[in-house]
């Protein structure tokens, strides 16, 4: 049964990770399969930021997670209101864990300082098909739309940052050719893997 949700476990067929910007050779590969039809995308960036409270000045270390607009590719990031997530995460709102409104006595409405530009609580996740099973966290999540990776200034040379990319195929049976044609020429600190090959403590 578990096996059956692997892909939502992993967040789509195909997951590319790197420390560093996606090189250029695999982003044309990545942007030529989107052109044919073979496959949808979302863009993950994952990095730790202290966020701040406009009303009453106090700061919170955070994971921030900016995604693009068709995450999750597989699966389902459940928000307390029971509104879509993806038609809920705008510009210019974030959506956070309970854990950051308890913590900095917060509301959904409220303003949150994220980076340069202070952000609207537009609501809470309660679950993330992607998000590793661990008890431990370094800070509440923090999800912000990919429009505003720009404006935040929190991605640039010097800071630690996780650039993934998921990919969802229009036909399955192309998956191992796919993951091979990808991983040519790449550097050791970019992997590539599949739903059915990802090291997985739950697999």
């Amino acid at each position: 049964v578990v096996l059956q949700d692997t892909q939502a476990l992993l967040g789509g067929d195909i997951l590319i990770r790197s420390n560093y910007p996606i090189p250029e050779k695999l982003q044309s590969k990545l942007d030529r399969l989107k052109q044919e039809g073979s496959a949808q995308s979302a863009r993950i960036f994952e990095f730790l930021s202290m966020v701040r409270s406009p009303l009453n000045d106090t700061s919170l270390l955070t994971m921030i997670k900016v995604v693009s607009n068709h995450y999750p590719l597989y699966g389902t990031a459940t928000l307390a209101s029971g509104r879509s997530f993806q038609q809920t995460l705008a510009p210019g709102h974030v959506i956070v864990e309970k854990a950051l409104l308890d913590r900095l006595t917060l509301k959904v409405g409220d303003r949150l300082q994220v980076g340069s530009i202070a952000m609207t609580i537009a609501d809470v996740v309660t679950a993330e098909p992607d998000r590793p099973v661990t008890v431990f966290a370094l800070g509440p999540r923090v999800f912000v739309h990919a429009d505003d990776l720009d404006r935040v200034d929190l991605v640039g040379p010097g800071r630690r940052v996780r650039y993934k990319r998921y990919l969802k195929l229009a036909d399955p049976s192309i998956l191992t050719a796919t993951q091979t044609q990808l991983k040519q020429d790449l550097s050791p600190d970019v992997t590539v893997d599949t739903f059915r090959t990802a090291p997985s403590r739950i697999k």
